[in-house]
């Protein structure tokens, strides 16, 4: 993938962000006017002069044929809705994003992760394994995971992100040895 390409996708992903920090819908003049100024607290990485109208619209028509969001005209406005699957795009990025702090000292307290995800949702499942691995969780067994540091939140927004929190359990406690 080449810069300017690298640099649609991150304007297309800046998009979907100020979208969804916008409750999901953003009103813009039919001419897109100020139309950047909409997304500005997200565009603060672009070098000035370098983001034009018509680059905006390209990407935003992009991001409608990918289904990630509606865009109608209505009363000399234009109207651009955040999709369901685009709702979903906005997750995944956030989970790429995820880590775990260390708390420092350390609790003397595990977490462990124990779930048995059906085979009908596979693709779930090795998804969540690998995001366990790169969160630093140590496996046990095939689908018992421990990890040192708090992780309620971030086990909680995977599950629900992947649609899998009905077989996934967390256990904190204290291991004692006999």
């Amino acid at each position: 993938m080449d810069s300017e390409q690298k640099d649609k996708l991150k304007l297309s992903l800046v998009i979907l962000l100020s979208l969804a920090a916008a409750g999901g819908i953003l009103t813009l003049a039919i001419a897109f006017p100020g139309a950047l100024q909409a997304f500005a607290p997200l565009l603060k990485r672009y070098k000035p002069n370098t983001l034009k109208p018509n680059y905006l619209k390209r990407n935003l028509r992009l991001l409608e044929e990918q289904g990630l969001v509606t865009i109608s005209e209505h009363d000399d406005k234009i109207k651009i809705q955040i999709t369901q699957k685009g709702k979903t795009k906005v997750l995944e990025y956030e989970a790429e994003k995820l880590i775990i702090k260390k708390q420092e000292p350390w609790d003397k307290k595990w977490r462990v992760v124990i779930f048995d995800i059906p085979e009908k949702k596979k693709s779930a499942r090795e998804i969540f394994r690998k995001k366990l691995t790169d969160l630093g969780f140590k496996k046990i067994q095939h689908s018992v995971w421990r990890q040192k540091y708090p992780c309620f939140s971030e086990i909680e927004f995977l599950a629900n992100l992947y649609q899998i929190r009905p077989y996934v359990n967390l256990i904190e406690g204290e291991v004692t040895r006999f």
